[in-house]
């Protein structure tokens, strides 16, 4: 039974061979620390090592890059584990494996995917807005596809009027289930807007306390939003067809550092 190789393994099993990064991963300093230790020293049940364990035995003593992930300071790392068991005379007397920290590439994978997700949104969004004519399909589109990839407070679309010209029509705005257009206005130099205007690119705004204050000062309501509150943290997104920037698409939170640049 699994359960019981998984008991005599624990209890029985020794180190017999490691080296000194896999001794630091249990908290030893060097590999003559850990060779030698009973295996139920070192493990501790339950955890990732008695996940792979209980792989190990399920799989008929032989694992392949199997994949475990665990947190550690509050930091996820992932890692691959490779064994096989040597059977001799109906037992099992060693075991053969290795580790291999998979973080860095698991991380890469998850990001690259992330922007996958959030291109495929945009491109919807992009879509939605040109080939729907019905104003409130266009925006229920866009709050659906923007809820998969970020959490928002309120957000806005905006048309620039012509390529040359850095004049923007506020398609609508949503927010609590309301959606309300804004009239026309004049992007500013230098304001997130204009800069997505000018080079096509996102642009990520988190006020700093001395920018929330000095907004308090000389705008104590939001033009757009709830006029209690102040809009902290800010995405602009480029809406593009043809490869031409055609608008952007504003997510906003009234939290404080609510995005990064990850998002």
């Amino acid at each position: 039974p699994e359960a019981e190789l998984f008991k005599g393994i624990i209890q029985y099993g020794r180190v017999a061979e490691c080296n000194n990064l896999w001794a630091r991963i249990y908290g030893y300093n060097s590999a003559e620390e850990l060779n030698g230790r009973s295996l139920g020293e070192i493990i501790i049940v339950p955890s990732s090592d008695t996940v792979v364990l209980h792989e190990f035995i399920h799989s008929g003593f032989r694992l392949i890059n199997f994949e475990t992930s665990e947190t550690i300071h509050n930091k996820l790392y992932y890692s691959l584990s490779n064994a096989v068991g040597i059977v001799e005379s109906g037992h099992l007397v060693r075991i053969w494996g290795n580790i291999r920290d998979d973080t860095e590439r698991k991380s890469a994978e998850e990001k690259i995917q992330k922007t996958a997700n959030q291109l495929a949104v945009l491109n919807e969004i992009d879509r939605a807005v040109y080939e729907i004519t019905d104003l409130r399909s266009v925006l229920e589109i866009i709050r659906q596809q923007l809820e998969k990839v970020v959490e928002f407070d309120f957000y806005s679309v905006w048309i620039f009027k012509n390529p040359s010209l850095p004049v923007a029509t506020f398609l609508a705005v949503y927010e609590d289930g309301q959606y309300w257009p804004e009239p026309d206005f004049e992007l500013i130099v230098g304001e997130e807007a204009h800069q997505v205007f000018t080079t096509g690119n996102s642009v990520l705004h988190l006020l700093t306390e001395e920018e929330i204050k000095l907004e308090a000062k000389s705008s104590p309501t939001n033009l757009i939003g709830d006029p209690t509150k102040s809009t902290n943290s800010l995405i602009y997104a480029p809406l593009k067809k043809q490869g031409k920037t055609i608008g952007t698409l504003t997510v906003q939170r009234y939290q404080q550092n609510a995005y990064t640049l990850e998002h």
